[in-house]
C-alpha cells in the first residue's frame, strides 16, 4: 500500500489528477456556493424590496420548485443526448442568471431569476452524481464520490461567510458568486469526455415520455411501509434543513439585531459541523444501531430547530445551529443508505430518485409555509410547529421501526 491509497487499494492520486473526474468535482462544488450564499441574502433583499416573511421565504421556495421539476428532466435528457449537453448549458445558465441579479431591480425579476437558477442548479450538482459514477466504480467510486461530498460541504461552509462579507457592499453580491461556473463550463468543454454513445437527435419523442412514467412509476414504487417511513424522514428533516437555513438569517438581523456578516458566520459553522460530522456517521450506525441512529439525529434536529427562535443572543443561536447540524449530519447519511438497503435492487436508482424528489418537495414547501406562519404567528410559532411535527415523525419512527431492521427482514 503506498501513501496514496488507503487500505482497499483505492489511489487517490489516480482519482485527484483525473482532469475529467476534477472538472466534475469543480462543478458540483461551484453549485454547492451558490445554493448556500443565497440565503445570507435574503434579510437585505426583504428590506430592499419591503417583503413579508412569506415573500422571502418564496425567494427560496422558486428556486428549490424549479429545481425539484427540472431533475427527471435532467436525468432523462442525460441518458438519451449525453452529459456534456445538459451539464455546459446549465452551467452557462446557472453562471449568467446569477451576474443578471445584478439589474434584479424589482421583485418579480428576482423571482424569475431565481426560477432559472434552480433549473440550471438540477444540470449542476444532482447530476455530478451521476458523472463520477460514469467515471469510476466499486471502491474508486465510493472514493470519488466521498471526495465530492467533502468538496460540497466545504463549499457549505465557507459560501455563507464569504456572502456575509459581500452582502455588506449590496445585497446582490452573492449571488454573482454564481459567476464561477462559466469558467467551470469551459473547463467542462475541455477536460469531460462524452461517456455515452448517444443518438438522442434520432429517438422518438415516445422514449422521452416511456422515461419520465417510469420515472414516476418508481416514486410510487416507493409508497411501501418501510420505505415509506424511511422516506418520509428525508422529507422531514430537509423540511427542517429550509426552514432553518432560510430563516435563521432573518431571524439574526431582524431578531438579535446583528449584522448578516453574524448569518453567514453562523451558517459557515453549520456547514463545517457537517463536513466533520457526516463522515462518521458509518460509525454511530454501526454502534447505536439504524433506528437508534436515526431517532438520535431527527432528536438533535428538533432540539435546535426549537431553540432557534428563544435564542437571547448569538451565542444562544450557535449551540442551536450545532445541535441542529449534528442531527442533519447524522441522519441524512443513514436515511440514504437506509433507502438503497430496503429498495429492490431493479428498482434502486429509480427510488433513490424518488427520496431526492421528496426531499426537494421539503425543500420548496417548507420556506413557503414557514414564511406565512411567521407572519401569522411568530417565529416562536412557526418554529414550534415544525418542531412538533418533526415530532410526531420521530414518534411513529419509533413505534412503527423494529429494533434492529434489516434489508433481508
Amino acid at each position: 500500500m503506498t501513501a496514496s491509497s488507503d487500505a482497499t487499494g483505492v489511489s487517490y492520486r489516480t482519482l485527484l489528477t483525473d482532469s475529467a473526474l476534477l472538472v466534475v468535482f469543480l462543478s458540483s462544488g461551484v453549485a454547492a456556493l451558490g445554493l448556500n450564499a443565497a440565503p445570507v441574502a435574503l434579510p437585505d433583499i426583504g428590506s430592499e424590496f419591503a417583503l413579508t416573511e412569506s415573500e422571502i421565504g418564496l425567494v427560496m421556495s422558486m428556486f428549490f420548485f424549479t429545481q425539484m421539476l427540472a431533475v427527471p428532466l435532467v436525468g432523462v435528457g442525460a441518458d438519451i443526448y449525453g452529459r456534456r449537453t445538459i451539464l455546459i448549458p446549465s452551467l452557462v445558465l446557472f453562471g449568467v442568471s446569477g451576474i443578471a441579479t445584478l439589474w434584479a431591480t424589482t421583485y418579480p425579476v428576482l423571482l424569475g431569476l431565481r426560477a432559472v437558477q434552480g433549473a440550471a442548479f438540477a444540470g449542476v450538482l444532482p447530476l455530478s452524481a451521476t458523472l463520477a459514477g460514469d467515471l469510476y466504480t466499486g471502491a474508486e467510486g465510493s472514493a470519488a464520490q466521498g471526495i465530492r461530498s467533502g468538496i460540497n460541504g466545504l463549499a457549505s461552509a465557507v459560501a455563507p461567510i464569504v456572502a456575509g462579507v459581500l452582502v455588506i457592499i449590496a445585497w446582490q453580491l452573492p449571488f454573482v458568486m454564481f459567476a464561477l461556473a462559466l469558467p467551470v463550463a469551459l473547463l467542462v468543454y475541455w477536460y469531460y469526455p462524452e461517456p455515452l454513445d448517444c443518438d438522442g437527435p434520432d429517438l422518438q419523442r415516445g422514449v422521452v415520455v416511456a422515461e419520465l412514467r417510469a420515472y414516476v412509476r418508481t416514486i410510487l414504487a416507493a409508497a411501501n411501509g418501510r420505505l415509506a417511513l424511511f422516506i418520509a424522514g428525508g422529507f422531514t428533516l430537509f423540511f427542517l434543513k429550509a426552514s432553518f437555513t432560510t430563516f435563521l438569517p432573518v431571524f439574526v438581523v431582524s431578531e438579535l439585531e446583528s449584522p448578516a456578516t453574524v448569518a453567514g458566520t453562523v451558517l459557515g459553522v453549520y456547514g463545517g459541523i457537517r463536513v466533520i460530522v457526516s463522515p462518521i456517521s458509518g460509525s454511530v450506525l454501526l454502534r447505536l444501531g439504524r433506528k437508534n441512529t436515526m431517532l438520535a439525529g431527527i432528536v438533535l434536529a428538533i432540539v435546535g430547530t426549537a431553540v432557534l427562535p428563544f435564542s437571547p443572543n448569538v451565542w444562544m443561536l450557535v449551540v442551536a445551529t450545532v445541535f441542529y447540524a449534528l442531527g442533519e449530519a447524522v441522519l441524512n447519511p443513514v436515511v440514504n443508505d437506509a433507502v438503497a438497503a430496503f429498495a429492490d435492487e431493479e428498482q434502486r436508482a429509480g427510488i433513490m430518485s424518488g427520496l431526492q424528489f421528496f426531499k426537494s418537495g421539503a425543500l420548496t414547501l417548507a420556506p413557503l409555509l414557514m414564511g406565512v406562519l411567521i407572519g401569522l404567528v411568530s417565529f416562536k410559532g412557526a418554529f414550534a410547529f415544525a418542531a412538533i411535527a418533526a415530532m410526531a415523525y420521530a414518534v411513529t419512527l419509533a413505534v412503527r421501526l423494529g429494533p434492529e431492521p434489516n434489508p433481508t427482514e
